[in-house]
């Protein structure tokens, strides 16, 4: 079975990009492994997960929200998946979660949000 793997930000062309892995999965009867990836913190957001630990359930709420649209997508498809969530630099993640899951497909948009910068990572994956 074909295994895809969809990086997702919250951006419209991720949205995009899932509805295009699940049109694929439907003709294949491939299964679909949902992934969001947070990058590092920058400085400033390290200083302030230092002084107030309610932003780090400020931002776990956001990923859920971000993984259950996401879900929410592909159930209105049919399509069954997996949502996974990862930590680190955006463009290695996906490549190490990829190798290590042996996905046989990445499917993702060209531009994502501002912060995640997923047209630099889509660039830099395909070469």
């Amino acid at each position: 079975m074909t295994r895809i793997l969809v990086p997702v930000d919250g951006s419209e062309a991720a949205l995009n990009a899932l509805r295009h892995a699940a049109g694929r999965a439907k003709e294949s009867k491939a299964e679909i492994h949902v992934l969001h990836v947070e990058p590092p913190p920058v400085y400033q957001e390290a200083r302030l997960y230092a002084m107030r630990e309610d932003i780090k359930k400020i931002h776990d709420d956001a990923r859920r929200r971000l993984l259950k649209a996401a879900d929410e997508a592909l159930a209105a498809e049919g399509v069954p998946h997996t949502a996974h969530l990862a930590e680190g630099e955006i463009a290695t993640a996906i490549a190490h979660f990829a190798e290590a899951q042996k996905m046989d497909e990445i499917v993702m948009g060209t531009r994502g949000t501002a912060r995640s910068r997923a047209g630099w990572c889509t660039s830099r994956r395909c070469r």
